[in-house]
């Protein structure tokens, strides 16, 4: 296709201007066969149905077949990731019948079947199914975009679903003309255009509604001087004092002397000194010691148990 080249002359007029060069990747619209008027969109962080509109970038599709060589779907159809243009993001595969598909960063060189789609054979005028890779009993449709329920509109979420030949899981992906490819660039910095500025909120966090007081929206507060908001002080430092650190006996801390327990230390009912239970608390005490070292005595120390040199004071080696 590429290899030969043939001029014509006509007339004298010179040589047919060259074709123009091929675009670098090919931007794809996806629409159903319910309303060809309607092309996959990402709005607000999810995958609908919008009015057609060649310079919108949020319904131009990248299909990325790298994977297709190695991953096929049960009837041998290739695999490939529907990217989105605007946003950087690839379709994945959703919970299940009637979920919303969804859509995630897209890693191309990393092999990720929930994002691989495969089409079906031709369902009826070039219309295919697009269904997951792993499972191609589930398809993409458009929810309710059929006529008994109302039609395909602005907004149409995509689900998957099982093939109830409905025009609204017959979809086509076609290649935009080169009015898409025209289209403004996001400036540099990265795959997401820059939001728009947002103006501050008023009046307590609310935008008051297009109208003013007079169309139902909020009168602004008086005016002022307003008290100064109490100043914020550090915990510990006149604000917030946390209370300090309880330790259980035993525990990293020492118990408080019999008869004025500290406020927290204090045994719970049936239990005696130590947290023990009360029929183990009027029991002897052991020592418990090894063979290696009979100087050194089991001990609970900062949570743990180790060996220590024998104290018989020591309540934490009884």
């Amino acid at each position: 296709m590429f290899g030969h080249h043939h001029h014509h002359g006509h007339g004298g007029h010179g040589q047919a201007p060259p074709p123009p060069p091929p675009h670098e990747q090919t931007l794809y619209k996806i629409f159903c066969r319910a309303d060809e008027a309607y092309c996959l969109t990402v709005r607000n962080d999810t995958v609908v149905l919008a009015p057609t509109n060649p310079r919108d970038e949020s319904q131009h599709w990248y299909k990325d077949m790298r994977h297709s060589t190695k991953v096929k779907d049960a009837e041998g159809q290739p695999a490939f990731a529907l990217v989105n243009r605007a946003t950087g993001l690839a379709i994945k595969h959703s919970l299940g019948q009637s979920h919303p598909v969804k859509l995630v960063p897209y890693i191309p060189d990393y092999l990720d079947e929930s994002v691989l789609w495969t089409e079906s054979h031709d369902v009826g005028k070039g219309f295919r199914c697009i269904r997951m890779v792993n499972n191609i009993h589930l398809n993409f449709d458009a929810f309710h975009g059929d006529k008994d329920h109302g039609g395909v509109h602005d907004g149409t979420t995509v689900v998957l679903w099982e093939w109830a030949k409905g025009p609204n899981q017959s979809w086509k992906l076609l290649p935009w003309g080169d009015e898409a490819y025209n289209a403004p660039r996001a400036p540099p910095g990265g795959p997401y255009p820059p939001p728009a500025a947002q103006p501050e909120p008023a009046y307590g966090g609310y935008r008051p509604p297009p109208g003013g007081p007079a169309a139902g929206g909020y009168a602004p507060p008086p005016p002022g001087p307003y008290p100064p908001p109490a100043p914020q002080q550090e915990p510990g430092y006149g604000g917030y004092r946390p209370q300090p650190p309880v330790h259980e006996p035993g525990y990293g801390g020492y118990p408080p002397a019999p008869g004025n327990p500290a406020p927290g230390y204090g045994p719970p009912a049936g239990y005696g000194y130590g947290n023990l239970p009360r029929v183990l608390a009027s029991e002897p005490t052991v020592r418990v010691f090894c063979k290696a070292g009979d100087g050194y005595s089991l001990t609970v120390r900062n949570g743990t148990v180790c060996l220590a040199p024998t104290n018989p004071r020591d309540e934490f080696q009884e």
